[in-house]
């Protein structure tokens, strides 16, 4: 692929600098009103193809903050735990703080998805000359849905979904549009508990990169197939 720069357009914390995509038609008044005329990605994009890089547009796909716009217009969009509440409301950090991000349904329609996040690929796709989208949290949280295999197969369609229309809808701008994915290393654990079987959506993502850490999740099961495997 050459040398890359993966610049975050979408910002997990848009309550820092609201969004990169300052000149977004999408959302124009996202971004603070002493830097909406920073067109930081057409710069980022500029420079770094008079230097033979190449930049992908990175996403956090279904996190949003707490308080950012997204939430403001249409809480209705945010994935809820069993009880109805969402992550800000339900969970505390350690020293007591509310939880600063709520998750989004990636399954909804209408919905985020299709009305928020689609249209904003598409922008960028047709607005800047970007290499390639990067999807970041292409996934749900882990613990927002009973352990069963209905909500397996679930929240997998819903995942392999988003991540078919994105390329679909990219490809008919840009045909030589590239889509990369941060995923946990192991598809099946990861498909069981946040829908991330990635071996699923291959097919619309160029190129899979391993998270070097582990969530609760992947711990659990290396410590079940060590326990399960015989020793020599």
């Amino acid at each position: 692929m050459g040398a890359s720069v993966f610049g975050c357009v979408q910002r997990l914390f848009d309550d820092c600098v609201r969004r990169t995509l300052q000149e977004s038609e999408h959302q124009p008044r996202d971004a603070r009103p002493c830097i909406q005329e920073l067109r930081s990605l057409a710069a980022v994009i500029r420079e770094a193809h008079k230097r033979g890089i190449r930049v992908h547009a990175w996403l956090c796909d279904f996190t949003q903050s707490a308080d950012g716009p997204v939430m403001q217009k249409h809480p209705e969009w945010a994935a809820r735990n069993p009880e109805g509440k969402i992550p800000s409301q339900a969970e505390l950090l350690g020293d007591g703080v509310p939880y600063y991000i709520n998750w989004m349904c990636p399954a909804q329609r209408p919905g985020y998805a299709d009305q928020w996040l689609l249209p904003m690929i598409e922008e960028i796709v047709r607005d800047y000359d970007v290499d390639g989208i990067h999807h970041d949290y292409l996934r749900y949280p882990g613990d927002v849905a009973p352990d069963s295999y209905f909500f397996y197969t679930y929240r997998q369609d819903a995942i392999n979904r988003f991540a078919r229309e994105a390329w679909e809808r990219a490809s008919v701008i840009k045909p030589n549009i590239e889509f990369s994915a941060a995923v946990f290393k192991n598809p099946m654990a990861s498909g069981r508990f946040i829908g991330q079987r990635w071996t699923d959506f291959s097919p619309w993502v160029d190129l899979m990169m391993p998270i070097g850490r582990l969530k609760p999740f992947e711990r659990e099961a290396a410590t079940a197939s060590s326990s399960s495997t015989p020793e020599a």
